[in-house]
């Protein structure tokens, strides 16, 4: 009996035993199950916890990029702009009122932070309903709390991710003390089998109870990644993808069941990346080197189901599953993205081809307005050496003022450029300062006596008898200032006041006026470009705005300052200081040094200048300057003769035009020094009428010494020889220029070269007029565009160098519009140059009948 009892008990203890032990084991082994699937949850919730608050940041700095690329005045990019804040408001959203960011809503170091940030989403969101007139308006105060709102958004996802850090750090803990629990229950069933039974059903209520918290958990995590904006791919150490997320399926083509348990990489990796990711996870595997695994956002290529390759933008991070490693990627399509970076790109490409054509368009400008002066101010220097009765000197006087205004105007423009371009060099010489006011004051005293001005010029203190700096653009910024307190001032006085300040080595200048004054919110913008300030409608529009501009650029350039004062009714002050250290003697702006020229004004030595011109009068010109120095001098007319005549003849000087037919400027330049002739190192003067301030320094290296502007003055001519050669001609000081214009081209040619040089320049022109008539309508009807615009051009030149001043408009007209003038609809504006050529050789030939020699 006790033996049966003790059988019983054994067997009893042997079943309990078993049974407690497959008990202890299976709760072991459920437990470690339950622990690895909870401990994998943490992580993968923890993860998307902080991906999203991560994404908070994101989409902030998104929706901020897409206010900066709209359009302010189009409203081009507005909708994109929309779109980014609805998918900030949805996150913004998701953080407020997911039931997993809790803990972060609550925190009172952010508390504030996510007030701010609400309240922004709540404004902005109205402003956006309000429709998209209301949002363009809006666009700044948006800017404005975006730029305040950047430090907020960014505390709240520091603060969100160490708040679910710490929260997982709670949750594993949880897990471990669970499974602290389990073998303290195991223990106990091995104890006793009642409390085992017991232990196993409470184990098996927890474990059911942990299994619908994880089925949920899992359904919460899988709607986040299912309704995310960018593809969301897990893979193992093998490659191999676990998870495919929706918008994965929309950005590859690729559908879930494709993906899963497929090598990603044979996928989506284009064919000439794939090696090197295959040789990144072995590399990874085996050393724990890695290259795209934690390193933040970078962009590569990836590959579409239709073999389309794009770009992505993607993230790596690596997740520890117990023993086990997974990839989590997040990568987006940028395609748009660069795109539109590439339209940006694009458009600041064509904004620069855009200013290179403006500085093209001066160029040419320059060439086809100063060819003409240089014929008019050249004749003009050579007639003012003759003999003249007082009432021709007016007359000179009137067309040398005429030329020169025309000329300011160029140089207006010109000086824009070379000041912008930081290319403008500055001369250092002594000059009067008081001499340079007066001198100031009697270019515009003509146009003052009209308008019942005085205008005088005095020193104010002890002004030095001379101080060192560049006249020329001290006058040129005088002259402005003069002439813009003439035109606002009636029946009053202008005075140009001169002091020295010793103690600072400054010049200053003022300009006092009684005119019309300004009003003080005009101030601040008279020195614009473009800007013309007057009380009424006349005085706006009695100047071009670019002189006061010019003038602050000049001052600035000299490291000076200007400025204005002025009270409406009462009259201006404009005032300007620059650097200058007194000097001894004053040079500039008198006639040549008389030491430096024989009696009856010839040179210490003749030179022999070569002219190389196809310009007929343009040759005329300077020969006619030359010989009023004493210099001989012969001319050809194209580069090729040039070089013919260079190769036996030596010369002092040659004088080269950079446009001709057969052979150009720069190219016969670079035959005479290439050769062995006698003036392979003679000074070779390019005359050219593009005046862009690059260049004197390309033609230099082209290997010309210098470079002259046209209009070429007697001046500046004898200043180019005097530097190359140490000899001058008569050079005599400019007479004041004054406002009033005077196109009698024909009579001053006549005063200069004589009536029969005159009738014969006339009369070739009428001649190839014909001609070059005709070779338009031949261009015309073959439809040669170069062609056309070549003759045209060429035909406007002459009519401009014999004063036909219609027909050169006429024909610059053609020149610029060749292409649209040889349209059908346009056909008849041909005939239009005919008529205007008819009535021109009419003019000139009763102009002849005129001329005694003729």
């Amino acid at each position: 009996m006790d033996r049966a009892i003790e059988a019983k008990g054994v067997a009893l203890a042997a079943i309990l035993i078993l049974v407690v032990s497959i008990a202890v084991w299976e709760i072991l082994r459920y437990g470690t199950q339950v622990r690895n699937e909870i401990e994998g949850l943490a992580i993968a919730n923890s993860d998307s916890q902080q991906w999203s608050l991560a994404q908070l940041e994101v989409e902030f700095d998104q929706m901020r990029i897409a206010l900066l690329q709209v359009d302010d005045a189009t409203g081009a990019g507005l909708d994109a702009f929309v779109q980014r804040f609805d998918v900030f408001y949805s996150r913004v959203s998701t953080v407020t009122d997911g039931n997993t960011f809790g803990n972060v809503r609550t925190d009172e170091r952010i508390k504030d932070q996510l007030r701010n940030v609400t309240a922004f989403t709540q404004d902005t969101a109205r402003i956006v309903d309000a429709g998209d007139d209301v949002l363009r308006s809006e666009l700044d105060v948006i800017e404005m709390h975006i730029n305040a709102l950047a430090v907020d958004v960014r505390a709240i996802s520091l603060q969100g991710v160490r708040e679910f850090s710490e929260v997982a750090k709670a949750q594993r803990e949880r897990v471990y003390e669970s499974l602290l629990r389990l073998g303290v229950v195991a223990v106990v069933l091995v104890s006793a089998l009642s409390f085992g039974i017991f232990g196993l059903w409470w184990l098996w209520q927890f474990g059911a109870r942990q299994t619908r918290s994880l089925r949920s958990a899992k359904l919460r995590l899988e709607s986040v990644i299912n309704t995310a904006l960018d593809a969301v791919i897990v893979v193992d150490c093998e490659g191999r993808v676990l998870e495919y997320n929706p918008a994965a399926e929309r950005i590859f083509g690729f559908s879930a069941r494709e993906m899963c348990g497929n090598d990603f990489a044979e996928m989506i990796v284009p064919d000439h990346l794939r090696e090197g990711h295959h040789r990144g996870f072995r590399r990874y595997r085996e050393t724990g080197e890695a290259s795209l695994v934690g390193m933040g956002l970078v962009q590569m290529e990836a590959l579409r189901k239709s073999g389309e390759i794009f770009l992505v933008e993607m993230s790596i991070s690596s997740v520890q599953l117990g023993h086990k490693e997974v990839f989590v990627s997040y990568m987006r399509d940028i395609t748009d993205r660069v795109a539109a970076e590439q339209e940006l790109i694009s458009t600041r490409d064509k904004a620069m081809e855009s200013e290179r054509a403006k500085a093209a368009f001066v160029a040419v400008m320059s060439h086809e307005m100063r060819t003409p002066l240089n014929g008019l101010l050249g004749t003009l220097e050579n007639l003012k050496s003759t003999p003249l009765t007082d009432h021709q000197k007016r007359h000179v006087s009137t067309m040398e003022q005429s030329g020169a205004i025309l000329l300011g105007h160029v140089n207006d423009v010109l000086d824009v450029e070379k000041l912008e371009s930081g290319m403008f060099d500055f001369a250092h010489v002594p000059f009067s300062a008081l001499d340079l006011a007066q001198r100031a004051c009697d270019t515009i005293g003509a146009g003052a006596r009209e308008r019942g001005n005085q205008v005088t010029a005095v020193s104010e203190g002890d002004v030095p008898p001379a101080v060192i700096g560049d006249p020329n653009r001290i006058l040129q910024i005088l002259i402005n200032l003069v002439s813009n307190a003439n035109r606002f001032t009636t029946n009053g006085e202008v005075q140009v006041e001169v002091e020295y300040h010793r103690r600072d080595g400054e010049l200053e200048f003022r300009v006092v006026d009684t005119g019309v004054g300004i009003p003080e919110a005009d101030l601040e913008r008279v020195f614009d470009d473009f800007v013309t300030v007057g009380l009424d409608h006349a005085h706006r529009e009695s100047g071009t705005g670019l002189g006061l501009g010019i003038a602050r650029r000049l001052v600035r350039g000299m490291k000076g300052e200007i400025g204005v004062e002025s009270d409406v009714g009462e009259g201006s002050v404009f005032w300007f200081r620059i650097p200058a250290a007194a000097g001894e003697t004053a040079t500039w702006g008198h006639a040549v040094d008389p030491g430096l020229l024989r009696p009856a004004g010839q040179p210490a030595t003749s030179l022999r200048i070569l002219v190389v011109e196809d310009n007929a009068i343009n040759r005329e010109v300077l020969t006619e300057m030359l010989m009023t120095g004493g210099h001989s001098s012969r001319s050809v007319v194209n580069g090729q003769e040039a070089v013919e005549l260079t190769a036996h003849t030596p010369f002092d000087v040659i004088l080269m035009d950079l446009n001709m037919p057969v052979l150009d400027g720069r190219l016969a330049t670079r035959a005479i020094r290439s050769s062995l002739g006698p003036n392979r190192q003679t000074p070779i003067i390019a005359v050219t009428a593009n005046a862009s301030p690059r260049i004197a320094q390309e033609l230099r290296g082209e290997g010309f010494t210098d470079a002259i502007m046209k209009p070429i003055t007697l001046r500046r001519l004898a200043e180019v020889l005097t530097v190359h050669t140490g000899e001058r001609i008569v050079a005599t000081p400019s007479e004041p220029c004054v406002e009033g214009l005077d196109l009698s081209v024909l009579a001053e040619l006549c005063d200069i070269l004589g009536p029969e040089r005159v009738a014969h320049t006339c009369e070739q022109f009428m001649r190839e007029g014909h001609d070059q008539l005709a070779q338009l309508r031949e261009a015309r009807d073959a439809g040669d565009v170069a062609g056309y615009q070549q003759t045209a051009h060429k035909f406007a030149g002459a009519a401009a160098l014999v004063g036909a001043l219609e027909l050169r408009t006429s024909l610059q007209a053609h020149d610029a519009n060749a292409a649209l003038y040889l349209t059908p609809p346009y056909a008849a504006k041909l005939d239009q140059v005919a008529q205007v050529f008819a009535q021109t050789r009419s003019a000139i030939s009763r102009y002849l009948d005129r001329l005694p020699a003729a």
